[in-house]
């Protein structure tokens, strides 16, 4: 896969979060083969208790159940640690899962949303939850940014959800959003993998339940087992054979495609299509180069 693809998707991505005032969570990475094992930050213990919180009001559980009831809780976060794994191309996802899922035994999910895409396995080490994400470079790169917008708007959301949706700010950023995930989604190789995950699914194994009560104690343990979970997805992906991979030696998409993304999402008009555009330079890649850690 060569560089400069990443870099028209890094270029994307840096101009709609500056765009946008949009902060992702990201340490740029330069593509040097064809797969890379990235390891977040682990949630501080405020982030997991608000996100069981907000797990449990989307599964209409009172709050108030949690006492007595803490284990069952718990067991609604399933990514306590967790790792991810970039690719070229989607079409490597089910090699690449197969071969952790054989260590780790565990049950893989899809993700097919228009502005998501993602294969995920949830699998145990050590008895804590643990998730492992499977994204290509660019459409991680999509996904941090994703991220960052739904994190802007949660409260607002929370708060007045009708307002947030008349909101001209929060209507032309998913305006925009929606051109762009199209472009790199459709040509992540997702939908060709799709038969060769949905045939590995039929032999998911069913994961234990946690039987912690404790979030403390789920939280020290989940420090120790991340480091764990990201050497074992190492070393079995060492295992393969690079020439089992696929290695794009095409643009992932054509200048003036990236053209007419860069002008959308600067609210100017699309290039024309016929005429020969020059390379967009990505002068906002590596915007975020003073963040610390990576998200997940």
């Amino acid at each position: 896969m060569e560089p400069n693809n990443h870099l028209n998707s890094q270029a994307l991505v840096a101009d709609f979060c500056s765009r946008f005032d949009i902060r992702p969570v990201t340490l740029p990475h330069t593509v040097a083969g064809p797969f890379e094992v990235v390891n977040p930050d682990q949630k501080d213990l405020g982030e997991l208790v608000g996100k069981i919180w907000r797990k449990m009001s989307e599964e209409n559980i009172d709050h108030d159940y949690i006492n007595g009831h803490e284990a069952e809780i718990f067991n609604l976060l399933r990514d306590y640690a967790r790792c991810g794994v970039l690719m070229a191309d989607f079409q490597d996802a089910p090699l690449l899962i197969e071969t952790v899922r054989n260590r780790l035994g565990g049950e893989i999910s899809v993700h097919n949303r228009d502005t998501y895409k993602a294969f995920h396995l949830h699998t145990q080490v050590a008895g804590i939850n643990c998730e492992v994400q499977f994204h290509t470079y660019e459409t991680y790169d999509l996904k941090l940014a994703s991220d960052a917008s739904y994190k802007k708007w949660r409260k607002p959301m929370a708060e007045n959800k009708a307002a947030v949706e008349a909101n001209p700010d929060y209507i032309e950023e998913h305006k925009v959003i929606s051109p762009m995930c199209n472009a790199i989604y459709g040509r992540s190789g997702f939908d060709a993998a799709l038969p060769a995950i949905e045939k590995l699914r039929t032999t998911n194994q069913a994961v234990p339940k946690m039987t912690y009560n404790n979030i403390v104690h789920i939280y020290r343990q989940a420090g120790q087992v991340q480091e764990q979970l990201l050497n074992i997805v190492q070393t079995e992906l060492k295992s393969i054979a690079l020439d089992q991979l696929t290695v794009r030696n095409h643009d992932l998409l054509t200048p003036a495609e990236i053209g007419n993304l860069l002008n959308t999402i600067n609210g100017t008009a699309p290039l024309d299509q016929t005429a020969a555009p020059a390379e967009a330079e990505p002068l906002l890649v590596g915007a975020f180069a003073n963040e610390p850690t990576q998200a997940l």
